[in-house]
């Protein structure tokens, strides 16, 4: 009978060890964590390199060993209190046991099953997320063979959107990756039909100063304020107050109030809105459109448009986001433009503004697009920089000097 055995030095290279393999680090225990799921992605970990390092081919005792060598000194303190016989000590399998019982909790099926059943997808939370909650939840039900068929009617019972639990409905008993792939579709739909109405509703609640021919100083133009001729910031109807829409920086006769209407709360059965006087851009850019810098929490820097009309403060979602303060249910439902435009309003939120260096506390209505701030002009204090800056004439210095001293007065 003929030998098959391969040569020795054949047989030496393939059982070669790797020595280059790094060891996994220690085990840390950490109570704010699954210490369950730590351990068994560890000791995971600690079977592969017990397979690059041909560990199975060493003795028992050097198998312990380098088994209680990797897994810290933590893991140790625990190996003491297991209590093995001297057989035990020398078995890695019966120690590896011993590890996975300690930290893996016994399982309540009846409570893992209630937590699963009362999983839905949360405001904000994307259809991969939640699946993938549900998943995670499951194994710890027991329900074998049945996991796809429950995961698959949580997903009916407790996705987000009544459009798509009603297409699910009209499947013929579909499987989970049919639902899933049901989901995935109307979840792109909906972010591409949102992504076309954003970019549809550019005009609302914005003043694109991109667009506009900039005034500079020393040219002069023709006002739609006061229907004159003058240079820039040298309007006559500065803080002058229109009798018929009672706003300022307008005379009467050149009173858009037809079309542009004052900011207003109001009630329709059980939802609330706002008019924004300020959600599209007039045609001259005048003192009225004042912008200015603020300083928002965590270091955000951000450019206001100063409202004089306005009562109401809007900002984006996207700048909440960045001064990393939390977002408040508000009763305002939405933002209606004069072009009858709705915006949904996300929220409110309280910040610290400072402009000026002057510091207060502004309450912001938030929404979703990517809007350019409005911040209402009473949140601001005049100062005798802006008189400076709008008089052109000393009659014009003492005439707006005294409305700036008559309006602290009122303040004060």
């Amino acid at each position: 009978m003929s030998d098959e055995r391969k040569p020795d030095h054949q047989m030496s290279e393939e059982r070669k060890p790797d020595h280059n393999v790094k060891p996994p680090k220690d085990f840390v225990i950490n109570p704010n964590e699954n210490v369950a799921r730590a351990w068994k992605l560890w000791l995971q970990q600690f079977e592969w390199y017990a397979i690059a390092t041909h560990l199975e081919d060493k003795k028992p005792a050097v198998q312990v060993a380098v088994f209680m060598s990797c897994v810290g000194q933590e893991a140790a303190v625990i190996y003491n209190t297991f209590n093995l016989t001297e057989t035990e000590s020398l078995q890695l399998q019966t120690i590896k046991n011993k590890f996975t019982n300690h930290f893996t909790p016994k399982i309540n099926e009846t409570y893992e099953r209630y937590v699963f059943n009362g999983v839905v997808q949360k405001d904000g939370q994307s259809f991969d997320d939640f699946v993938t909650e549900l998943k995670s939840k499951v194994k710890n039900c027991g329900y074998g063979t049945l996991e796809d068929s429950l995961i698959r009617d949580r997903i009916l019972v407790g996705i987000k959107s009544d459009l798509v639990r009603e297409k699910l409905l009209t499947e013929n008993n579909p499987t989970l990756e049919k639902t899933i792939e049901i989901c995935h579709s109307a979840e792109q739909v909906s972010l591409q039909a949102n992504t076309m109405k954003q970019a549809a509703a550019v005009d609302a609640v914005t003043c694109n100063r991109k667009n506009m021919p900039m005034k500079k100083p020393g040219k002069t133009f023709h006002c739609g304020r006061c229907d004159t001729i003058h240079g820039y910031r040298n309007c006559p109807a500065f803080r002058e107050v229109c009798d018929r829409c009672k706003r300022k920086n307008h005379f009467t006769k050149c009173c858009k109030a037809r079309t542009v209407e004052c900011v207003q709360q109001y009630e329709d059965d059980d939802e609330n809105g706002f008019i924004v006087s300020s959600l599209d851009a007039e045609q001259d850019v005048d003192v009225e459109d004042w912008y200015e810098q603020a300083a928002m929490p965590n270091g955000v820097k951000i450019k206001f448009k100063l409202d004089s009309g306005s009562q109401c403060n809007v900002i984006s979602r996207k700048i909440v986001e960045k001064t990393k303060m939390q977002i408040k249910p508000s009763t305002t439902k939405y933002l209606t433009s004069f072009s009858n435009h709705k915006m949904a309003v996300l929220g409110e939120v309280q910040m610290k503004t400072t402009i000026k260096g002057q510091s207060k506390l502004i309450k912001y209505i938030v929404v979703e697009e990517d809007v350019s701030p409005v911040l209402d002009m009473k949140n601001t204090e005049v100062s005798m920089d802006d008189v400076l800056l709008h008089a052109s004439t000393k009659e014009e210095l003492e005439e707006i000097t005294q409305k700036v001293l008559e309006k602290l007065k009122k303040q004060a």
